[in-house]
């Protein structure tokens, strides 16, 4: 920390929730849990919420040819 408490320090970001996810890949929040039941996304529960890993949402971007440059809009900081 540099000292300045005004000063928000930027993390990177490591999940995605699954409404991001769902935009991301152009699916619904259904289907994004759906296929988390199932195996095909890995994700870990967090209380009583869904949280995607960034790997895995790049592994599921790539495989549908999606670019990552729209990552950049959910960036934090």
């Amino acid at each position: 920390m540099n000292g300045n408490p005004k000063t928000k320090e930027k993390y990177p970001k490591l999940f995605y929730s699954v409404p991001e996810v769902a935009r991301i890949l152009g699916f619904s929040d259904m289907t994004v849990i759906r296929w988390i039941h199932e195996g095909k996304i890995k994700a870990i529960r967090v209380d009583r919420w869904w949280r995607i890993p960034v790997v895995e949402v790049k592994r599921l971007m790539r495989d549908a040819g999606i670019p990552f440059e729209i990552l950049k809009m959910y960036e934090g900081g």
